[in-house]
């Protein structure tokens, strides 16, 4: 996870944008987890870590 996170911070425009600011770091390790963040000026936020099989309506509340 922390690799994952060292290359978000250093290229996030490589992620997939998901909603509004919010992109998604897939897990090599963990497939079934994902990590959603955004980047606002210079400021790194992870938003969310989320399991695929949880309800996506709750993923959808936490990225507003």
């Amino acid at each position: 996870m922390k690799l994952a996170l060292k290359r978000a911070q250093a290229n996030p425009e490589l992620f997939q944008m998901v909603r509004g600011r919010a992109r998604k770091i897939r897990l090599r390790r963990f497939k079934k987890y994902a990590i959603y963040f955004a980047v606002k000026d210079d400021a790194f936020a992870v938003l969310s870590v989320f399991h695929a099989s949880r309800n996506p309506a709750e993923l959808a509340r936490r990225l507003e």
